[in-house]
Order: C-alpha cells, then structure tokens, then sequence
C-alpha cells in the first residue's frame, strides 16, 4: 500500500496504524490454533500456552503454514476461519484460553487521490461502517 499498489487494505489488530486513514470494523477475529484432527490436542475445547511447548517457527502465510500442519508438522497460531477446517477437513481450530479477539481495520494512505470506483468503494464502507 505505501508504494501505491493498493487502495486498501484490512489490518489486524494490534497493529501500528497511525500512518493512515482507516475505518474500524465492528467485527472480532478470534485467535487460537489450527491442527490436525487427529491430533492429542484436538480432544481439548480450548488450547492455554502451557499446551504449547515452544514457538519453533514463524510464518506470514497462513495457507502455507496449513499444508505443513495438514502434514503433521506442528501447529499454527493463528485466526479463525482463515484456514479450512470444515467437516472434509483434516484440520480443525480450537480457541486459546484465555480468550484472545484482535480487531480489524480497514486501512488507506493518508490525502490518497481515489479513482471513481475506490471513492465509491469508501463512501460504501462509511455508509456500512460508520465514518472516522
């Protein structure tokens, strides 16, 4: 977005958005893990950070990080429902404990010069989400 690339963008929060514009979204993410079914932790309804023995890796793609855990490699932090974990799924998601919710923020460059379509695009999401 800072090199004009993008109009917009969704932010997680916590997340420095001083820079920009934005719009809150009333909705919350949930953070938890996603592992495999089959997994001892599974059995769990929620997942407490003495359930987790050590961070090994980091990741900034989720879908790559689901293919190593649908491969038995671990687990991923993360969201929910950024990974598919319905019924056909190998995967499932179980909330962390205490509850952890981030925020969400729609995001734009400070003074941005909008085509017609993205200017239209804002005024929807004022309309939808109320103005900043």
């Amino acid at each position: 977005m800072d090199k004009g690339l993008l109009d917009f963008g969704i932010l997680i929060q916590p997340a420095d958005i001083s820079k920009y514009d934005y719009i809150n979204i009333p909705a919350k993410d949930t953070w938890g893990v996603v592992m495999r079914k089959d997994s001892p932790l599974a059995r769990k309804e929620t997942i407490r950070k003495e359930d987790l023995l050590d961070v090994v890796i980091t990741f900034n793609l989720v879908y790559n990080a689901a293919i190593m855990v649908d491969a038995g490699i671990g687990y991923a932090v993360t969201i929910d429902k950024i990974v598919n974990t319905a019924e056909n799924s190998r995967l499932c998601f179980r909330p962390l404990e205490p509850r952890l919710d981030s925020g969400l923020n729609i995001i734009w460059k400070k003074y941005q010069i909008f085509s017609s379509a993205a200017e239209l695009f804002l005024e929807r999401l004022r309309e939808s989400f109320g103005n900043k």
